[in-house]
């Protein structure tokens, strides 16, 4: 999707112009650097002045918490924080570097320690507790090449008098701070993109018995290859264990869930979503294919991660539908010894973002339709066919806060919630059916949700 609208951008671009010699301007030209703070100004200054020259290029930090060349941290806990500088010089090597300064009120800042990356561009950067050293950090540094194709290089560093300690290197696609292995401090999850559709690989990098850093039990591979990772979340199971919720794409269309945890018994990463019998395994990944656009998210804020599937319950009226792009009841269901726990049904609607929770009551017995040119859905009593649909229960309507609103055919609705690029408005038919009794209050609290 996005390689098409660049291409109708530079297409568009061109139509612009006149003339056949017409040449794109270099993007890094366009690209301005932020206006620098005094103090990374002085920062910055103090790291040319230490014999690097005026010639360094600051990087930039492409994902994750920290964006900025410059990162304040205190890192051997003495009670003042280091600046990470993030550049390259090009005049030297191609890779990208960290140098890291101390400041003394007499000398102000001075580069104290500098060290090659392992390519040219930074993925991300975390501060994590994995030797579980008492008052100091340790520092996760994703090192990454022009190339998206290119797996990163994941580099663990401790920091201590005034050196970067290499404590691990591995290769990976995607990572995850998770707390798995060892109680009270951090463990990372290594993931793998698939380009060819082969197996997907997990990997635990950790504290060790023997006190070092290190992937424990053997690779974890995943049931799906994912083309794309969408969501990467840490969150809680229905017993309390820690676990890996990964939401993401098999094709351009088609979402999964995989989730994985640490198991102990086995000393390896497994799937709560593995369930063995005497005979075989039960592999409930593929109950969570999708097409809406809907993830993992403790739903009902009890703690607990739940997961998008489709609902065992057929919406009325589209009970002959086959594929996955039809209309579905969807459920949230937590991960339970036994297999996956029933939930409230909701219809999801990823185009506008949003989802309507029925009461368990309704399952069954209310189906909807859908107006697409007025971004509309309706909520109706099925009565046994879609063609002669009488008792409405409840419209949801979208605008962009862009567009122009028709006053005359809002009168009637009321606004319900805004995440401010869209505003979203209900109606409740005035021949109201009592046995499906709600109010706009109940709407905003407990019917509508927007994801």
């Amino acid at each position: 999707m996005r390689k098409k609208l660049l291409a109708l951008l530079l297409t568009s671009c061109c139509f612009l112009f006149s003339g056949c010699n017409f040449m794109l301007p270099n993007v890094e030209e366009l690209l301005q650097p932020p206006t620098l703070s005094e103090e990374q100004s002085a920062i910055l200054e103090a790291l040319q002045n230490s014999g690097l020259g005026e010639n360094i290029q600051l990087k930039y930090p492409k994902n994750g918490e920290y964006r900025s060349a410059f990162v304040r941290h205190d890192l051997d806990g003495d009670g003042f924080a280091e600046a990470l500088v993030f550049y390259q010089d090009p005049s030297n090597e191609s890779r990208a570097r960290i140098g890291i300064l101390d400041y003394r009120e007499d000398l102000g800042w001075e580069r104290v320690f500098d060290y090659p990356g392992s390519n040219s561009e930074i993925d991300q950067i975390q501060f994590v507790n994995i030797t579980n050293q008492p008052n100091s950090s340790d520092l996760v540094i994703g090192w990454a090449s022009a190339s998206p194709r290119e797996s990163k290089t994941l580099s663990l560093y401790h920091y201590q008098d005034r050196r970067l300690k290499v404590l691990a290197q591995e290769s990976y696609d995607e990572l995850a701070i998770v707390n798995f292995h060892n109680p009270g401090y951090d463990d990372i999850v290594l993931l793998e993109h698939s380009y060819n559709g082969q197996e997907l690989i997990a990997k635990l990098l950790t504290l060790t018995e023997d006190g070092t850093i290190g992937l424990v039990g053997e690779d974890y591979r995943l049931p799906y290859s994912y083309t794309e990772y969408v969501q990467i979340t840490s969150g809680k199971l229905s017993d309390g264990n820690s676990a890996l919720f990964i939401d993401g794409y098999l094709n351009d269309s088609i979402l999964c869930t995989s989730v994985i945890y640490y198991d102990f018994a086995a000393e390896q990463l497994s799937s709560p979503l593995l369930f063995r019998n005497e005979e075989e395994v039960d592999d409930y990944t593929e109950s969570t294919l999708r097409t809406a656009q809907v993830y993992s998210r403790d739903i009902n804020g009890d703690g607990v991660m739940e997961i998008p599937i489709r609902s065992y319950v057929s919406v009325p009226g589209y009970e002959q539908q086959e594929d996955l792009d039809g209309i579905y009841y969807y459920e949230f269901v937590s991960i339970t010894p036994e297999g996956l726990s029933r939930s409230p049904l909701y219809f999801v609607n990823s185009e506008q973002r949003y989802m309507i929770r029925l009461p368990d009551e309704w399952g069954g017995r209310v189906t909807l339709t859908q107006t697409p040119r007025s971004n509309e859905w309706r909520l109706w009593v099925y009565n046994g066919s879609l063609n002669n649909l009488t008792e409405e229960l409840l419209r949801i309507k979208t605008y962009s806060q862009n567009d122009y609103h028709d006053k005359l055919e809002l009168e009637s609705y009321q606004l319900i919630a805004s995440n401010g690029l869209t505003e979203y408005y209900a109606y409740i038919p005035p021949s109201q059916n009592q046995e499906y009794y709600f109010t706009y209050e109940i709407i905003e609290k407990e019917i509508f949700m927007m994801l």
